[in-house]
């Protein structure tokens, strides 16, 4: 299996379904969520910064699939 790509909230550029690595929430990433120069769609505030796993390049995936990436890449799904 192909290693999964990490990033920070602020970093995310592309398109997808992303876990967060501390709490295992998932996060669908839409295209028009990343359009330049408009407001996004999602923000996140928080103290403490998190690592976000991209698990799949579609937004869509389905859960299941997602879980079973999320295992493999050692990330307990919480969703």
């Amino acid at each position: 299996m192909a290693s999964l790509s990490e990033s920070t909230w602020e970093s995310i550029k592309q398109p997808g379904a992303y876990i967060e690595r501390e709490t295992g929430h998932l996060y669908r990433v839409p295209p028009e969520a990343l359009l330049r120069g408009s407001s996004p769609l999602i923000s996140k505030l928080c103290n403490n910064p998190s690592t976000f796993v991209k698990l799949s390049d579609d937004p869509n995936a389905i859960v299941s699939k997602l879980r079973t990436i999320a295992a493999d890449a050692d990330v307990k799904p919480n969703f």
